[in-house]
């Protein structure tokens, strides 16, 4: 198959999986904002455990690119630095702007979410995490981690957009005022960066030749693994309510 072949078949594939995602019953009933407190802390403290985990598979990613400065240097870590929470500033470095982590510790804070509840994300975003973070991005195939990537920037671009939603109507619903930068930085991009993340990938596995059957391995791997743990998210989030009722009852 030729490239311009690879990129069509890709995107036809992209938007069938894309569409599939947007209909996912967790994401639907999660767009109205129709839940607790409790809730919303666990759905933080998955996005809070999602970073940690991406950055750990990250650094990990290092060791299979040792070979290509270009990517290290130009793609690797620019997008290591954004996840990390460190102030630069206090170095005597400078920062454009906050640091993903520190926006989500900002909608913590903002929520008055506990913080023993910070690490308290539930066993299928720790699977996930395991398997699709640290296992295939994080993984000793190039190949697949890169298609695993390039999977987490497609497929981010449809959940984003509607945890900003939820959240919002979340707020409004309960007359809160919290710091949802980190969900509306994500979902309203002026020039989608996931888009041209993705597009790095998927043009740099081509150009140095990486195996693109294992690309694609790793790409629906990720969305195999991303439609699980919204199975779990949302049978683990139904048991939150039920409890919840049940007390108040």
């Amino acid at each position: 198959m030729n490239d311009s072949k690879v990129y069509s078949s890709l995107a036809q594939e992209n938007q069938s999986l894309c569409r599939q995602l947007a209909e996912h019953s967790f994401l639907v009933k999660l767009r109205t904002g129709n839940f607790s407190r409790d809730v919303a802390n666990f759905l933080v403290s998955e996005q809070l455990g999602y970073n940690t985990y991406f950055l750990m598979a990250l650094t990990l990613m290092r060791r299979q690119f040792l070979e290509y400065p270009e990517f290290l240097c130009g793609f690797l870590d620019p997008h290591l630095s954004t996840e990390l929470g460190a102030d630069l500033e206090s170095v005597g470095l400078s920062q454009n702007g906050k640091t993903h982590i520190a926006m989500i510790y900002s909608l913590a804070q903002t929520l008055e979410m506990p913080i023993n509840k910070y690490d308290q994300w539930g066993e299928a975003a720790q699977i996930f995490f395991d398997q699709a973070l640290i296992g295939l991005i994080g993984g000793k195939s190039s190949s697949k981690a890169l298609g695993a990537a390039y999977a987490d920037e497609v497929f981010a671009n449809v959940w984003f957009p509607e945890y900003e939603t939820a959240f919002l109507s979340f707020s409004a619903r309960k007359k809160l005022s919290i710091d949802l930068e980190f969900f509306n930085s994500h979902a309203n991009e002026i020039e989608p960066a996931h888009v041209r993340h993705a597009d790095y990938l998927i043009d740099f596995c081509l150009t140095k030749e990486f195996k693109y059957v294992e690309f694609l391995d790793g790409y629906r791997e990720f969305y195999l693994h991303l439609v699980n743990k919204f199975d779990g998210l949302e049978a683990e989030i139904d048991a939150i309510l039920s409890t919840r009722t049940k007390v108040e009852a």
